[in-house]
């Protein structure tokens, strides 16, 4: 039940916003898809790092139109919030995301990973 709440609540915060990263004083948020470059992996790296962020790519993998079809990321908030998520961007699943949100001040949900490592 925890687990389906957080991907609701993700989903929310994702609704019609696109791909990308996402800085704000009290939210940041990034959500990566299957045209997401090597190159804005870099910089969201970079730009997350400013912000006392930790995120690493564990593992990703094109396809020959240089898509990614797999990816495996890590964030560290070094707040005592952290996660791993992955997702196949292939078949009925091509355009989904994989990310992660992280909420300051708030009373809801302050982390989550998309999608949940549940699923």
């Amino acid at each position: 039940m925890k687990t389906l709440f957080l991907s609701l609540i993700f989903s929310f915060l994702f609704l019609g916003d696109k791909t990308g990263l996402l800085l704000e004083k009290n939210k940041i948020q990034l959500s990566i898809d299957r045209n997401t470059t090597q190159d804005q992996l870099t910089s969201y790296k970079e730009a997350l790092s400013k912000k006392n962020i930790k995120f690493w790519i564990e593992k990703v993998d094109y396809n020959e139109d240089k898509k990614i079809k797999y990816i495996k990321i890590q964030v560290d908030c070094n707040d005592g919030f952290k996660g791993s998520s992955g997702e196949t961007f292939l078949g009925e699943r091509k355009n989904k995301e994989v990310g992660f949100y992280r909420i300051y001040n708030t009373k809801g949900s302050p982390f989550g990973m998309s999608p949940s490592p549940e699923e």
